[in-house]
């Protein structure tokens, strides 16, 4: 059984501190949540208030290089992880709910070969510590590389590689590794690129 938030009574609350300079910038985020369901397994609905905080950044190296951060960690997270890799909350024992702990966190260094051609490395971690009801993720790891093309002010091309690795609370766990060409036009408005980032902060 999977729990969102379910008609809360006031929606996300986010605050955000940000701060730039010319070759860097960072930004700290403080999230409130509403979260309640409304037909449970107990006698009565329940809602509880989670909370969340997230740090990012990014700085400029020499003139070619680019690096970026992102941590998060909280217990209202939920669908702000992976994606919708795990849940808001959850039903304990009694049938009340409760709300997962997880944490999240990206490293990305970016380089620019020349004016059209570019290369990102990309690693990104996701962990929730409390089991629900039913198997779901513990661990979701991911690795992204990739060569990038500009074929103009509206188009890019490029070749990606993804490993990724998952882990549930059943001891189940998967692996994934592909290689895949992307296309992003937003001249057209379309796009061919899988998202699959681990974290989302």
């Amino acid at each position: 059984m999977l729990f969102r938030s379910d008609a809360p009574e006031f929606q996300d609350l986010v605050a955000r501190y940000s701060r730039f300079s010319t070759r860097a910038n960072w930004s700290a985020a403080l999230m409130v949540r509403d979260l309640r369901v409304d037909r449970g397994r107990g006698p009565r609905d329940d809602s509880a208030t989670g909370v969340a905080a997230s740090v990012s950044g990014r700085l400029a190296v020499g003139s070619e290089d680019e690096l970026r951060f992102g941590v998060a960690a909280g217990n209202a997270l939920g669908r702000y992880l992976s994606g919708n890799g795990f849940d808001d909350a959850r039903l304990d024992d009694a049938g009340r709910l409760a709300r997962n702990l997880s944490a999240g966190g990206y490293f990305a260094w970016q380089h620019w070969w020349n004016a059209d051609w570019r290369s990102n490395l990309v690693v990104g971690l996701a962990w929730q510590a409390d089991r629900a009801l039913d198997p779901e993720n513990q661990l979701l790891a991911t690795l992204h590389a990739n060569c990038m093309r500009n074929l103009g002010s509206d188009t890019t091309v490029g070749i990606e590689l993804i490993s990724a690795h998952r882990q549930r609370f059943d001891d189940d766990d998967g692996e994934l590794l592909r290689l895949q060409l992307d296309r992003k036009s937003t001249r057209l408005n379309s796009s061919h690129q899988i998202i699959s980032y681990a974290v989302f902060c």
